[in-house]
């Protein structure tokens, strides 16, 4: 061999050893990174955690190098927590199959995508569990618990348990100390709480108790009561003040609900609804800046001719046996009366026209007789040799011609009303009366 032979050999020789060195390097730092477990943990979220809230747990990882796919079975006592859901999957995940299952007592996470993924330190994903009184390891089942690499290599792993303390409940007892009205706020409520941690702080629809867990003035309805205790739990009531009913009757007025010019006065009462008594007389308010304070008042509107709404605003002020008062609101509109009489009559007994009746022509029917629309009526009636035959000066629309046999007669009526008096004139043929 020449020496340029004899140096190739020992420069390739050279070679091969360092390469042998250098892959060894490699080998041994890789075994190294393997060796690190994969750790996977709760941890103990919180100290002071409440009930009744939606608790989000975090589970961790470190050292997830190149792996592919993994399966976490996560245990807590289902009477202290209830799964829920999950929220901010860690981005290196996504991409592949993600599920959480849920079986009351543990939760299985399983993760699979083609590409591996690496999570030095880490959040995996949060479970977002609802809270109960109590306290709870929230552990691993670690026999099915495992992850691995696109080789199919099951990769060394180790788990730490997290403890979960959920403080005691908070209870209340509403109690009605003074009642109020419907639509009033005169109700006085006191609260007895119990559970967490004394002392408490109330809050009644957002402000303070008068008297701390006492509150004075509450509305009839809804009302909102927050209550929170030493450890910062809270908890929210919504109850009901439940308003005794106001008076309930119903209005009368005779002779009726219209104010009519020509005789503008009413009379007022009311019929009470069970189960509403009424102890003490109400305050009426007659709309034209009268009032009176009565059972049964009596009213004269005698600005009516001078009203340019048309109506009068009739209100009601009546309170019940409990003090619980209900406002009650009529409108009496204000007309003129027309009358339209008749020059017909047939005193047949046939029970139809049988009676000379003066019509309020604004009812729009042949049997409502002018009564009260004025203060009165006078009515004279004549035969035709001009001889007075029947004289009435309040008549009531009761003359059936007794007597007077058929033929024409003539008639005046004067109608008597508050600002004016007017008369009628006309002719009224009497058929069928059987008088000879």
């Amino acid at each position: 061999m020449n020496i340029a032979d004899r140096m190739f050999s020992i420069k390739n020789r050279f070679l091969i050893y360092l390469c042998t060195i250098l892959l060894f390097v490699l080998v041994t730092g890789a075994k190294s990174t393997l060796a690190q477990p994969l750790t996977i943990e709760t941890g103990t979220v919180g100290s002071n955690n409440c009930p009744g809230i939606n608790l989000a747990i975090p589970v961790t990882v470190q050292n997830m190098i190149g792996v592919d796919s993994l399966q976490l079975t996560l245990t807590f006592n289902p009477e202290v927590l209830t799964y829920k859901t999950y929220r901010a999957v860690n981005q290196q995940i996504t991409g592949g199959y993600f599920n959480i299952e849920n079986l009351t007592d543990k939760v299985v996470i399983t993760w699979k995508r083609s590409t591996p993924a690496s999570l030095i330190n880490d959040t995996l994903a949060e479970l977002i569990f609802f809270t109960a009184p109590g306290t709870t390891a929230l552990g691993f089942d670690e026999a099915n618990c495992f992850y691995y690499n696109p080789e199919g290599t099951l990769m060394p792993d180790e788990y730490t348990a997290g403890t979960i303390n959920v403080f005691g409940k908070i209870s209340l007892l509403i109690t009605e100390i003074d009642a109020t009205c419907t639509n009033a706020c005169d109700a006085n409520y006191m609260v007895n709480a119990s559970g967490g941690q004394a002392p408490y702080s109330y809050l009644w629809n957002g402000t303070p108790g008068r008297f701390d867990s006492i509150q004075t003035n509450l509305c009839s309805g809804y009302n909102e009561l927050l209550v929170t205790d030493l450890n910062g739990c809270e908890i929210d009531s919504l109850f009901v003040v439940n308003g005794m009913p106001g008076a309930n009757v119903k209005i009368i007025i005779e002779p009726d609900s219209i104010i009519y010019l020509q005789n503008p006065t009413l009379t007022f009462r009311f019929d009470e609804i069970s189960p509403t008594h009424v102890t003490e007389a109400p305050l009426w308010d007659f709309g034209d800046g009268d009032t009176a304070r009565s059972f049964n008042p009596t009213h004269t509107f005698t600005t009516a001719n001078t009203n340019q709404d048309g109506y009068f605003l009739l209100s009601l002020l009546v309170k019940n046996e409990n003090g619980c008062d209900s406002l009650i609101q009529l409108k009496l509109p204000i007309k003129e009366a027309k009358i339209r009489i008749p020059n017909v009559m047939t005193p047949n007994g046939d029970g139809s026209n049988d009676a000379f009746m003066v019509i309020n022509e604004d009812k729009n029917s042949d049997d409502w007789i002018i009564s009260n629309e004025f203060e009165r009526l006078e009515l004279y009636m004549f035969d035709r040799w001009g001889r007075r035959v029947y004289a009435n000066t309040d008549y009531k629309g009761d003359w059936t011609a007794q007597g007077m046999p058929d033929g024409v007669y003539y008639f005046v009526i004067k109608t008597i009303g508050y600002y004016k008096t007017e008369k009628y004139k006309g002719s009224l043929t009497i058929l069928g009366s059987k008088v000879k």
